[in-house]
Protein backbone atom coordinates (compact mmCIF):
# COMPACT_ATOMS: atom_id res chain seq x y z
CA UNK A 1 0.00 0.00 0.00
CA UNK A 2 1.49 3.35 -1.03
CA UNK A 3 1.92 5.71 1.89
CA UNK A 4 2.94 9.31 2.36
CA UNK A 5 6.10 8.96 4.45
CA UNK A 6 5.64 12.38 6.02
CA UNK A 7 2.40 11.60 7.82
CA UNK A 8 1.74 7.89 7.30
CA UNK A 9 -1.36 8.41 5.13
CA UNK A 10 -2.76 5.92 2.61
CA UNK A 11 -5.08 6.96 -0.22
CA UNK A 12 -8.04 5.11 -1.73
CA UNK A 13 -10.17 5.74 -4.79
CA UNK A 14 -13.75 4.47 -5.03
CA UNK A 15 -15.66 4.26 -8.31
CA UNK A 16 -18.98 2.63 -9.20
CA UNK A 17 -18.89 -0.75 -10.91
CA UNK A 18 -20.39 0.56 -14.20
CA UNK A 19 -17.61 3.14 -14.44
CA UNK A 20 -14.50 0.98 -14.09
CA UNK A 21 -13.38 1.89 -17.61
CA UNK A 22 -12.70 5.46 -16.51
CA UNK A 23 -9.60 4.10 -14.79
CA UNK A 24 -8.08 3.31 -18.19
CA UNK A 25 -5.61 6.27 -18.15
CA UNK A 26 -3.94 4.96 -14.96
CA UNK A 27 -4.12 1.26 -15.79
CA UNK A 28 -0.37 1.17 -16.46
CA UNK A 29 0.59 2.54 -13.02
CA UNK A 30 2.14 -0.65 -11.72
CA UNK A 31 1.81 0.08 -8.00
CA UNK A 32 -1.97 0.39 -8.09
CA UNK A 33 -4.12 -2.42 -6.71
CA UNK A 34 -7.86 -2.81 -7.13
CA UNK A 35 -10.58 -4.86 -5.47
CA UNK A 36 -14.29 -5.29 -6.11
CA UNK A 37 -16.90 -4.62 -3.45
CA UNK A 38 -20.64 -5.11 -3.76
CA UNK A 39 -21.37 -1.90 -5.69
CA UNK A 40 -17.97 -0.33 -6.35
CA UNK A 41 -14.33 -0.86 -7.23
CA UNK A 42 -11.61 0.30 -4.87
CA UNK A 43 -8.10 1.35 -5.84
CA UNK A 44 -5.18 1.71 -3.45
CA UNK A 45 -1.52 2.63 -3.94
CA UNK A 46 -1.95 6.26 -5.01
CA UNK A 47 0.57 8.83 -3.83
CA UNK A 48 -0.22 12.40 -2.84
CA UNK A 49 1.48 13.61 -6.03
CA UNK A 50 -0.60 11.31 -8.22
CA UNK A 51 -3.82 12.65 -6.70
CA UNK A 52 -2.97 16.01 -8.31
CA UNK A 53 -2.15 14.51 -11.71
CA UNK A 54 -4.24 15.19 -14.79
CA UNK A 55 -4.96 11.48 -15.14
CA UNK A 56 -6.61 11.25 -11.71
CA UNK A 57 -8.29 14.67 -11.73
CA UNK A 58 -9.95 13.92 -15.08
CA UNK A 59 -11.64 10.71 -13.87
CA UNK A 60 -15.33 11.51 -13.33
CA UNK A 61 -17.66 9.94 -10.76
CA UNK A 62 -14.84 9.02 -8.40
CA UNK A 63 -14.45 9.48 -4.67
CA UNK A 64 -11.08 9.90 -2.95
CA UNK A 65 -10.41 9.03 0.69
CA UNK A 66 -7.42 8.86 3.00
CA UNK A 67 -6.71 6.50 5.88
CA UNK A 68 -4.36 7.16 8.80
CA UNK A 69 -4.79 3.94 10.74
CA UNK A 70 -4.87 0.57 8.98
CA UNK A 71 -6.28 -1.05 12.09
CA UNK A 72 -9.42 1.08 12.23
CA UNK A 73 -9.99 1.00 8.43
CA UNK A 74 -11.70 4.40 8.76
CA UNK A 75 -11.88 6.45 5.56
CA UNK A 76 -11.81 10.26 5.51
CA UNK A 77 -12.72 12.44 2.53
CA UNK A 78 -9.76 14.51 1.36
CA UNK A 79 -9.58 17.67 3.47
CA UNK A 80 -11.97 16.36 6.14
CA UNK A 81 -11.22 15.41 9.75
CA UNK A 82 -14.28 13.20 10.28
CA UNK A 83 -14.48 9.68 8.78
CA UNK A 84 -17.48 8.83 6.60
CA UNK A 85 -17.14 5.06 6.25
CA UNK A 86 -14.92 2.04 6.71
CA UNK A 87 -13.07 0.25 3.98
CA UNK A 88 -15.14 -2.85 3.11
CA UNK A 89 -13.76 -5.97 4.72
CA UNK A 90 -12.55 -9.03 2.84
CA UNK A 91 -11.34 -7.19 -0.27
CA UNK A 92 -9.10 -9.21 -2.58
CA UNK A 93 -6.51 -6.89 -4.07
CA UNK A 94 -5.02 -7.44 -7.52
CA UNK A 95 -2.86 -5.26 -9.83
CA UNK A 96 -5.05 -2.82 -11.71
CA UNK A 97 -3.60 -3.66 -15.12
CA UNK A 98 -4.49 -7.32 -14.60
CA UNK A 99 -8.00 -6.48 -13.46
CA UNK A 100 -8.67 -4.36 -16.56
CA UNK A 101 -8.52 -5.96 -20.01
CA UNK A 102 -6.62 -4.13 -22.73
CA UNK A 103 -9.80 -3.89 -24.79
CA UNK A 104 -12.41 -2.33 -22.59
CA UNK A 105 -15.81 -4.04 -22.41
CA UNK A 106 -18.57 -2.40 -24.37
CA UNK A 107 -21.07 -0.46 -22.30
CA UNK A 108 -23.07 2.73 -22.45
CA UNK A 109 -20.59 5.57 -21.87
CA UNK A 110 -23.46 8.06 -21.79
CA UNK A 111 -25.20 6.47 -18.82
CA UNK A 112 -24.51 8.14 -15.51
CA UNK A 113 -27.67 7.08 -13.66
CA UNK A 114 -30.76 9.19 -13.08
CA UNK A 115 -29.04 11.31 -10.46
CA UNK A 116 -25.54 11.27 -11.98
CA UNK A 117 -25.42 13.99 -14.63
CA UNK A 118 -22.16 15.69 -15.53
CA UNK A 119 -22.39 19.34 -16.63
CA UNK A 120 -20.00 20.11 -19.47
CA UNK A 121 -17.63 22.84 -18.35
CA UNK A 122 -14.22 24.14 -19.36
CA UNK A 123 -11.39 24.49 -16.88
CA UNK A 124 -7.91 25.97 -16.90
CA UNK A 125 -5.34 23.62 -18.40
CA UNK A 126 -1.75 23.33 -17.25
CA UNK A 127 -0.67 22.03 -20.67
CA UNK A 128 0.37 24.34 -23.48
CA UNK A 129 -1.02 23.20 -26.80
CA UNK A 130 -0.19 24.60 -30.23
CA UNK A 131 -3.06 26.64 -31.67
CA UNK A 132 -4.65 25.26 -34.84
CA UNK A 133 -7.50 27.73 -35.30
CA UNK A 134 -8.34 31.35 -34.57
CA UNK A 135 -11.38 33.61 -34.64
CA UNK A 136 -10.65 37.09 -36.03
CA UNK A 137 -12.57 40.07 -37.32
CA UNK A 138 -13.57 39.36 -40.91
CA UNK A 139 -12.92 42.97 -41.93
CA UNK A 140 -9.50 42.90 -40.27
CA UNK A 141 -8.74 39.71 -42.17
CA UNK A 142 -9.82 41.32 -45.42
CA UNK A 143 -7.38 44.16 -44.93
CA UNK A 144 -4.53 41.78 -44.15
CA UNK A 145 -4.90 39.39 -47.08
CA UNK A 146 -4.89 42.22 -49.63
CA UNK A 147 -1.16 42.65 -49.05
CA UNK A 148 -0.19 39.20 -47.76
CA UNK A 149 1.81 36.87 -50.05
CA UNK A 150 -0.18 33.91 -51.36
CA UNK A 151 2.24 31.46 -49.74
CA UNK A 152 1.22 32.87 -46.35
CA UNK A 153 -2.42 32.04 -46.98
CA UNK A 154 -2.06 28.64 -48.65
CA UNK A 155 -1.92 26.51 -45.45
CA UNK A 156 -5.18 28.00 -44.17
CA UNK A 157 -8.87 27.44 -44.72
CA UNK A 158 -11.66 29.62 -43.41
CA UNK A 159 -15.37 30.17 -42.90
CA UNK A 160 -17.49 33.17 -41.90
CA UNK A 161 -19.10 33.07 -38.45
CA UNK A 162 -21.36 36.14 -38.17
CA UNK A 163 -18.96 39.08 -38.64
CA UNK A 164 -15.90 37.05 -37.81
CA UNK A 165 -13.71 34.61 -39.68
CA UNK A 166 -12.71 31.23 -38.29
CA UNK A 167 -9.30 30.26 -39.63
CA UNK A 168 -8.01 26.70 -39.54
CA UNK A 169 -4.47 25.56 -40.25
CA UNK A 170 -0.86 26.21 -39.38
CA UNK A 171 0.85 28.60 -39.15
CA UNK A 172 -1.91 31.04 -38.25
CA UNK A 173 -1.83 34.71 -39.17
CA UNK A 174 -0.30 37.47 -37.00
CA UNK A 175 -3.67 39.04 -36.27
CA UNK A 176 -5.41 39.79 -32.96
CA UNK A 177 -8.08 37.24 -32.22
CA UNK A 178 -9.04 34.22 -30.17
CA UNK A 179 -6.86 31.12 -30.54
CA UNK A 180 -8.03 27.50 -30.28
CA UNK A 181 -6.31 24.15 -29.92
CA UNK A 182 -7.65 20.80 -31.03
CA UNK A 183 -8.81 17.76 -29.08
CA UNK A 184 -10.33 15.40 -31.65
CA UNK A 185 -13.18 17.34 -33.26
CA UNK A 186 -13.26 19.85 -30.40
CA UNK A 187 -11.70 23.29 -30.87
CA UNK A 188 -10.99 24.61 -27.36
CA UNK A 189 -9.95 28.13 -26.34
CA UNK A 190 -6.24 28.43 -25.63
CA UNK A 191 -5.48 27.77 -21.98
CA UNK A 192 -8.69 25.83 -21.36
CA UNK A 193 -9.69 22.18 -21.58
CA UNK A 194 -12.77 20.11 -20.92
CA UNK A 195 -13.18 19.67 -17.18
CA UNK A 196 -13.36 15.92 -17.84
CA UNK A 197 -10.96 15.37 -20.80
CA UNK A 198 -11.65 11.63 -20.65
CA UNK A 199 -15.18 12.31 -21.91
CA UNK A 200 -14.07 14.12 -25.08
CA UNK A 201 -14.72 11.13 -27.37
CA UNK A 202 -18.06 10.38 -25.69
CA UNK A 203 -19.19 13.99 -26.09
CA UNK A 204 -18.09 13.96 -29.72
CA UNK A 205 -20.10 10.82 -30.45
CA UNK A 206 -23.18 12.30 -28.79
CA UNK A 207 -22.95 15.85 -30.15
CA UNK A 208 -21.30 15.15 -33.49
CA UNK A 209 -22.26 11.56 -34.44
CA UNK A 210 -21.28 11.93 -38.11
CA UNK A 211 -17.94 13.55 -37.27
CA UNK A 212 -18.60 16.17 -39.95
CA UNK A 213 -18.46 19.22 -37.69
CA UNK A 214 -15.95 21.14 -35.65
CA UNK A 215 -17.27 21.82 -32.16
CA UNK A 216 -16.01 25.33 -31.35
CA UNK A 217 -16.19 25.90 -27.60
CA UNK A 218 -16.74 29.15 -25.74
CA UNK A 219 -15.22 29.92 -22.35
CA UNK A 220 -18.53 29.57 -20.49
CA UNK A 221 -19.13 26.06 -21.88
CA UNK A 222 -21.36 26.81 -24.86
CA UNK A 223 -20.30 25.63 -28.29
CA UNK A 224 -20.89 26.23 -31.96
CA UNK A 225 -21.14 23.53 -34.63
CA UNK A 226 -19.31 24.42 -37.83
CA UNK A 227 -19.57 22.06 -40.77
CA UNK A 228 -16.16 20.96 -42.01
CA UNK A 229 -17.36 21.14 -45.61
CA UNK A 230 -18.09 24.87 -45.13
CA UNK A 231 -14.39 25.71 -44.98
CA UNK A 232 -12.71 26.90 -48.15
CA UNK A 233 -9.06 27.71 -48.96
CA UNK A 234 -8.11 31.19 -47.79
CA UNK A 235 -7.34 33.54 -50.67
CA UNK A 236 -8.16 37.01 -51.91
CA UNK A 237 -10.68 35.59 -54.38
CA UNK A 238 -12.49 33.43 -51.80
CA UNK A 239 -12.72 36.42 -49.46
CA UNK A 240 -14.15 38.67 -52.14
CA UNK A 241 -16.76 36.07 -53.02
CA UNK A 242 -17.87 35.99 -49.38
CA UNK A 243 -17.82 39.73 -48.57
CA UNK A 244 -21.58 39.99 -49.05
CA UNK A 245 -22.07 37.44 -46.26
CA UNK A 246 -20.16 39.53 -43.72
CA UNK A 247 -22.54 41.33 -41.39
Amino acid sequence: MAEDPSNDVSYFLEIGRPHLDYLGPVRHWSQLRTAAAEDAYWVRGLTAEQLESTEIRSIPLKKIYYMRDDQSQLLFPIGAAVPVKRLPSGLLWTPLEKAMPLEYPSYNHNYFGLSEKLPVRLAASSNEEDPVAMLVSARLLGGYIKTAPAVRLEPLSWVIVDDQALLLGNPLLPLPGKSYWRRGNHLLPAGLDLEWPLLAETLDRQMNPQGDCWLVWEEHGGYLEVKKESFRPLSISSFRLSESDIR
